[in-house]
């Protein structure tokens, strides 16, 4: 008994051990155009949802104790590393390994190389793994008191996750239903009520973010479903030649083909609101304006769903990196900046990106073998372990994030399948639950 407790320990300083470690390789963390954007919001105390503000929010208090990006770097990293002692420390089998298990997945070159960044992505991504990890622990615990406690945290803590990122219901949805299931695992409940249950808590989460987005926004909405749409749109036009685009929206309202084609980047957004560019997009507050948008997306969806597949198809090659190149896998530094923040980096922190960097268009970091893993794996269980919950609903939900992307993604980042990768390895360490 003594000997658990102390590997148990030994498991939880480990992980404490890691969370600090890459902090250190990249202090003070690395900054992107995204990134000083919520530092922005975070300092100010003015949100908007340009950026889902609850990651903004949250970073105000962690600035206020340790200003800076620091705080926010040492942050996402407990969350991870919590998480995946929390997911070690409740499995069944090879507890022997669970030491060796948590640093090949810490600091595997496509995991390390995000948690060095503050981005939203990296925030979601590393909270959902703690919500793994606390809906693990609440399936091996017989005490109903702390059961109720591990699963009255890990609500906040997929609040928290819905909270970050527009796209992140799709990748919550699965383990509200695992969270269902733990709740009522003990009694005797029909599938239906489970489901019920389950939908119930996924619905609690999305209104509580709704209302504290509403709350914290002190302008009108930035409507960020135009994005994808427009993307969608300009898309169309530079393969038809057609103006799907609503004249509201167009800078230029004499935009010819080629026009069209000169803002069109299958792998990135920015390019169609480039203020530099003269044929560049509108965007819209105004809610009349997003019902014509939409009027007009789904009119050329309609009309042409192939082109539509195409370019679907296209950002995806890119960023589940079926390209030659991988698009933008990870962060190397921190960006220029008006905010006095320095962009020097240490020497150890330059070897650390120089390793990384070399690996850039490796294996290791294209996305379809992550997704090619997950999906075996979680096929893998479906067919011999059907009572894997655990494994059902991480899988579930690395995929339903993946589609999500799929959809309405409108950058080709590797940051944007993150969570996906994560699941991915997760879930092999949960297969034979």
């Amino acid at each position: 008994m003594k000997r658990v407790f102390e590997s148990r320990l030994l498991l939880y300083f480990a992980a404490f051990l890691g969370a600090i470690t890459v902090t250190y390789l990249f202090f003070p963390g690395f900054m992107s155009k995204d990134s000083f954007e919520q530092f922005t919001e975070a300092q100010s105390f003015h949100f908007t949802d340009w950026h889902p503000p609850m990651m903004a929010f949250v970073w105000h208090f962690i600035d206020l104790i340790w200003p800076g990006q620091q705080g926010m770097l040492l942050f996402n990293n407990l969350l991870f590393w919590l998480g995946m002692a929390f997911i070690l420390d409740s499995r069944s089998s090879r507890k022997e390994l669970s030491l060796l298990f948590l640093f090949v997945i810490g600091f595997f070159p496509p995991v390390i190389a995000l948690l060095s960044t503050i981005w939203k992505d990296v925030a979601m991504g590393s909270d959902l793994v703690l919500a793994v990890g606390l809906l693990s622990k609440a399936s091996t615990v017989d005490e109903c008191k702390t059961k109720r406690i591990l699963l009255c945290m890990n609500f906040f803590v997929l609040l928290y996750a819905i909270g970050v990122r527009h796209n992140a219901i799709t990748a919550v949805l699965p383990l509200c239903f695992w969270m269902s299931h733990i709740t009522l695992k003990n009694a005797i409940t029909s599938m239906k009520k489970k489901i019920a249950i389950g939908s119930l808590i996924f619905a609690s989460l999305v209104l509580f973010n709704a209302i504290a987005t509403k709350t914290l926004i002190d302008e009108p909405s930035y409507l960020p479903t135009q994005w994808f749409m427009a993307h969608d749109l300009t898309a169309i036009s530079a393969m038809t030649g057609e103006k799907t685009v609503p004249k509201v929206f167009q800078n230029n309202k004499n935009m010819t083909y080629e026009d069209w084609i000169s803002i069109y980047q299958p792998f990135r957004v920015e390019k169609i609101y480039n203020p530099k560019n003269p044929n560049r997009l509108k965007m819209t507050r105004n809610p009349q304006e997003l019902k014509i948008l939409f009027t007009a997306w789904l009119s050329a969806l309609t009309r042409h769903p192939l082109l539509y597949l195409r370019h679907r198809i296209m950002l995806g090659a890119f960023q589940w990196g079926f390209a030659e190149e991988v698009w933008y896998p990870f962060q190397t530094g921190i960006q220029n900046n008006d905010m006095g923040i320095s962009t020097e980096l240490s020497s150890r922190t330059k070897i650390t990106v120089m390793i990384l960097y070399a690996l850039r268009n490796s294996l290791l970091f294209r996305g379809w073998f992550y997704l090619l893993l997950l999906t075996a794996t979680l096929f893998y269980i479906l067919r011999y372990r059907k009572k894997n919950y655990a494994g059902i609903a991480v899988g579930a939900s690395g995929i339903f994030y993946a589609l999500s992307n799929f959809f309405f993604a409108t950058a080709a980042d590797f940051r944007l399948i993150w969570w996906t990768v994560i699941a991915s390895l997760i879930l092999v360490l949960l297969a034979d639950e």
